[in-house]
């Protein structure tokens, strides 16, 4: 089934949320080509000899677009009030974690959520991901079942006081990277069949794989989505490939730095009409523009991950 992406889970208006706040974050059309028939040259194509078979849509769009058959066969997307959700939530070493993908798949993709936690955007994701089966994918709850609610952005003086509080408790980033760890050791040991590991990261999720893909890194591809705290210096410890997909909000001159500073296999793009979280949870998937570089977004991520494995 072809991809057509889609909103985003609250009723305040989306032009009440920006990324910019007195605390800083640690925070398809379808591709394939028409084609009519010439009915003068049909005598033509029935002289064909058998095997002279035309190319499948799959074939066609690989050819054509670059794009590979996993990235060209991500499911449609729903808008987030109609989402159901294709995997489960397990319990994994008492960790709570969103799995979904085939249970037989070799390469996992270890997932950082923003930190609004299990928004039907992020899980729709998780589940493009995963769509073709060559991948499991697991998004643990980073938050102890406290994620950060969206209507606190952006702060007021009424909300700044409960942000500066959950971040003290949650948003720290030697602690995110010391939960990465331990929490990928249990999936590992649970999922005994997984050889290789892919880290991705929404927002805060980002930074986190920032930091956990220098020296020693688990990581054989990481990906981090519109992130948090872009840092050239962070780049430049970075060991495996990387790939960073900015939004608008990032600051341009230090998406630049972190560019520069990439010494590894890198694609480096910014989305400069899509905001920050347009891939998780502030994807507004009701908006046609939106949807159309959502689905973008996960299809440039398949094919590098797939390139760099």
């Amino acid at each position: 089934m072809w991809c057509r992406p889609t909103r985003l889970s609250t009723d305040l208006p989306l032009r009440l949320y920006h990324p910019s706040s007195v605390i800083i974050l640690p925070i398809c059309p379808s591709l394939f080509p028409t084609t009519r028939i010439n009915h003068h040259n049909t005598r033509y194509f029935h002289k064909q000899p058998p095997t002279m078979s035309k190319p499948t849509p799959f074939e066609h769009v690989e050819k054509i677009s670059g794009h590979s058959k996993a990235c060209c066969t991500i499911p449609p997307i729903v808008p987030e009030k109609e989402y159901k959700a294709k995997g489960t939530y397990e319990t994994i070493d008492g960790i709570k974690t969103y799995v979904t993908g085939s249970p037989s798949a070799t390469t996992g993709i270890f997932v950082v959520a923003d930190i609004f936690g299990y928004y039907p955007q992020t899980l729709q994701g998780a589940d493009i991901l995963s769509c073709d089966s060559t991948y499991r994918v697991f998004v643990p709850d980073f938050w102890d079942n406290d994620p950060c609610p969206l209507e606190w952005y952006p702060p007021t003086p009424a909300t700044a006081e409960k942000l500066g509080n959950w971040f003290k408790q949650h948003g720290d980033f030697p602690a995110g990277c010391e939960k990465t760890h331990r929490f990928l050791e249990s999936f590992k040991k649970a999922s005994p069949k997984i050889e290789k590991w892919v880290g991705l990261g929404y927002c805060w999720g980002g930074k986190i794989m920032s930091l956990t893909s220098g020296e020693n890194t688990p990581w054989a591809v990481s990906v981090q989505c519109h992130p948090a705290g872009v840092s050239g210096a962070d780049a430049a410890k970075i060991t495996a490939p990387h790939m960073l997909l900015a939004s608008m909000d990032e600051s341009k001159k230090d998406v630049e730095a972190f560019e520069k500073n990439l010494k590894v296999v890198k694609h480096v793009e910014t989305w400069d009409k899509m905001i920050h979280g347009w891939m998780a949870a502030r994807g507004d998937l009701d908006d046609p523009a939106v949807v159309k570089e959502y689905e973008k977004g996960y299809q440039t991520v398949l094919s590098f991950i797939e390139k760099n494995l």
